[in-house]
């Protein structure tokens, strides 16, 4: 028998391959936990914040700065303050620092320290013999030191703080000390950290079988998609994506409309009928402490207004699977708790499954949709309430369906018609400038259709027009100069207007090239996940760069594949997304930017993720540009790879934070 050695030698480098990554994940992982998970499960969540600021108050000797303390619940371990020593003064001298129950003047405990022994300018940190359970407790903190120390050191105060009493001696100081209560450390972030870890080998595993079974694209996808974002559910708590609060508040008022509940207060606040809500527009440690230790909590039926989050009121359309989950949980009787994570859970397996038909229905460039709908930003969006999650699948769906339609079925049936006037209805009710993707199907061969296709396409444009009417009655009238933002006592600012694109070409296209010079690396790394949550967790932009070059190589066409775009329709593929990018840059010149301002604001990265694809395909696929054999496997696995360190690089900033 004789061995075909340079088959066997490809199966070794594989499983070379594998296992050494492996290890490298192993590796990362544990120094993740212990670089960042232990350190912050030392202590626990801050039953009072911290504040910075400049303001100070000498510690003078026969002097007492004393602070009153309110603790609602927690174990309270530690206190942390922010004394200044003076350079100009020896530091000798001690200080004392002592905590007191208010109702009966019961000391607890103090501390007393030389004065050099402190750090200079930093923060010190006093901690608890034993940690002190406190519920609706005050406590009474004093400061003082001795006549050595006087006139050496001062404390850090700020007058933003609000305060039950600060005080010298017996003169009250507007605002609070700049002090931090911790509460006792637990093992609630360990928790959430070996949970994000199983689910991430667990999928690693079945994504290794999946590529060693051959499994469809399709199917290795929803294994992919459906590990990573319940990993992105765990790690990531509601409210964390941009308006996060409005598009809960948005979704749960729509939920309340269903069950024929009272929706809105009557100030446009959503009306809460569970309690223990927690929405983090910036988590920390805190924020998965407070998230995850009450998460078994019964239910307790309550009706408050969540504050500061306006109500989108624009039907069931925008936040389809979030309000399905979020009801079920609702008739379920569930805890607030369930009842957030039922809506992200719903989007996600909407994500999941849709996209995964997409993929299924793509007669070629099937990685492109695969890897688009992995990158960080769009699964963050994909596991969230924003109406952004349920816009992008069906971008996705609508790309791969018009190309099933141009490249792959033999007829195309009026039902295949009515599929793509629902999908243009939807797309431009949600947001108006995604009416050109559904556009591809003008691509589709006339000798297809068994009606004659113009008037199947009038039919697909009238429902786009009537539904998008309101946007657009809004964008005109905002010809008039009627989009103008209240700022108090100076007026109101006027934005840019059509009348002001159209009698200026030149200056708005100097505003275009000058947004483009200044925000083009923005849009880029935002698009891609560079900049997660409110843009306030950045991944290392060689990440990003690592999912946009393997997006670019998933277009590419290979030798295999018989399937051909001519040049003509490559150029139409990259006109309507040059359309959309232009389209995006005039609307928010329109809706946000000022008007005198040099570039346009409020474009993000994301927005134009829903033809991203089309974009790749355009670029990309070509006669030229052929590779020998299919890197499919390659691309799986490297995009796991760096979800991995994904998941890994977003807990570390979150936790120790």
């Amino acid at each position: 028998m004789v061995l075909n050695w340079e088959k066997y030698s490809k199966k070794i480098k594989k499983i070379i391959l594998i296992i050494v990554s492996i290890l490298i994940l192993i590796a990362t992982s544990l120094y993740t936990y212990k670089e960042s998970i232990i350190p912050s499960s030392v202590e626990g969540k801050n039953l009072i914040g911290w504040t910075e600021n400049d303001n100070e108050i000498d510690l003078i000797h026969g002097e007492t700065i004393s602070q009153e303390i309110y603790i609602a619940d927690g174990n309270m371990s530690r206190i942390k303050l922010c004394f200044r020593k003076k350079n100009s003064k020896k530091y000798s001298g001690n200080i004392n620092i002592s905590i007191y129950k208010k109702e009966n003047n019961e000391l607890i405990q103090s501390w007393e320290n030389q004065i050099r022994d402190l750090p200079v300018d930093a923060i010190s940190t006093f901690e608890l013999k034993k940690p002190l359970k406190s519920i609706n407790e005050s406590y009474l903190l004093k400061i003082y030191v001795n006549e050595a120390a006087s006139g050496s050191i001062s404390v850090v105060y700020s007058e933003k703080n609000e305060s039950l009493g600060l005080k010298k001696n017996e003169t009250y100081i507007k605002g609070g000390l700049n002090l931090s209560i911790v509460a006792q450390g637990n093992d609630i972030i360990k928790k959430v950290y070996v949970c994000c870890l199983i689910l991430l080998f667990s999928t690693l595993g079945l994504g290794i079988w999946g590529i060693i079974k051959k499994f469809k694209t399709e199917n290795i996808f929803l294994v992919m998609v459906l590990g990573i974002g319940l990993t992105y559910i765990l790690i990531f708590p509601t409210g964390t994506v941009p308006d996060g609060r409005t598009h809960f508040a948005s979704t749960y008022s729509e939920s309340s409309k269903l069950l024929g509940l009272e929706n809105i207060d009557s100030n446009g606040n959503a009306i809460l009928y569970e309690e223990g809500y927690s929405l983090y527009t910036h988590p920390n440690k805190s924020s998965y402490i407070d998230l995850y230790e009450d998460w078994d909590a019964p239910n307790t039926h309550t009706e408050e207004s969540l504050k500061a989050a306006s109500v989108i009121d624009r039907g069931l359309i925008f936040y389809l699977p979030q309000i399905l989950g979020i009801t079920l949980a609702r008739i379920l009787s569930l805890n607030a708790f369930s009842v957030m994570i039922f809506g992200r859970v719903f989007s996600l397996f909407t994500y999941a499954f849709v996209i995964r038909y997409a993929i299924k229905l793509m007669p070629f460039g099937k990685m492109v949709i695969y890897l688009t709908s992995l990158l960080p930003m769009t699964l963050e969006l994909g596991t969230s309430y924003s109406y952004d999650s349920f816009l992008i699948t069906l971008s996705f769906f609508t790309i791969a369906y018009n190309f099933y339609l141009i490249y792959t079925k033999e007829k195309v049936q009026i039902a295949d018609w009515v599929v793509l006037s629902c999908l243009c209805i939807i797309l431009s009710a949600i947001k108006i400038v995604y009416i050109f993707i559904p556009m591809m199907c003008l691509l589709i061969n006339n000798a297809k259709c068994i009606r004659k296709k113009t008037s199947c396409i009038i039919v697909a444009l009238a429902g786009i027009i009537s539904v998008g009417a309101t946007q657009l009655s809004r964008m005109l009238g905002i010809l008039n100069g009627g989009n103008t933002i209240g700022i108090g006592s100076e007026g109101a600012v006027s934005h840019y207007t059509l009348g002001h694109i159209v009698k200026n070409p030149l200056k708005t296209l100097w505003i275009f090239y000058s947004t483009l010079e200044e925000k083009i690396d923005f849009y880029f790394s935002s698009m891609l996940g560079a900049n997660l949550g409110w843009l306030d967790i950045q991944i290392p932009i060689v990440i990003a760069i690592g999912f946009f070059l393997l997006i670019l190589l998933s277009a590419i066409k290979t030798e295999k594949d018989v399937l051909l775009i001519d040049s003509s329709q490559r150029v139409f593929y990259i006109a309507i997304c040059i359309l959309m990018f232009f389209a995006i840059l005039t609307v928010l010149m329109l809706d946000y930017t000022q008007l005198g301002g040099k570039v346009v604001e409020g474009v993000q990265g994301r927005y134009f993720l829903p033809f991203l694809p089309i974009f790749a395909i355009g670029i990309m696929r070509n006669n030229t540009v052929v590779l020998k054999k299919s890197l499919n496997d390659f691309m799986i696995w490297s995009s796991m790879m760096l979800q991995f360190y994904v998941v890994q690089h977003i807990i570390r900033r979150i936790v120790m934070r």
